[in-house]
């Protein structure tokens, strides 16, 4: 089995080697929602899990009452930048 993670600023700050070490080997990681909205921990969260060899995947929290296209390509904005940083 392997075992994986879905975080957001509701998990406040994560201490990345101990999830390594407790066997988690993937994490999937808020990083926008709605029009607007940046999870705040979202970046931090990028660079602690990939510091501690954590695979890392991007989510974005859809709502229905906005515009899907809209919200597709500010999910894709921010998940383009943040592919861009270094390790």
């Amino acid at each position: 089995m392997i075992y994986g993670i879905d975080v957001s600023h509701w998990n406040q700050d994560i201490d990345w080697k101990q999830v390594a070490a407790s066997g988690v080997r993937f994490a999937y990681l808020k990083a926008t929602e709605a029009l607007s909205y940046a999870d705040d921990t979202f970046l931090q969260n990028l660079r602690g899990a990939r510091a501690a060899g954590i695979l890392v995947g991007a989510y974005h929290f859809f709502r229905p009452a906005y515009d899907p296209i809209l919200q597709a390509d500010w999910f894709y904005k921010m998940a383009h930048e943040a592919n861009d940083l270094p390790p």
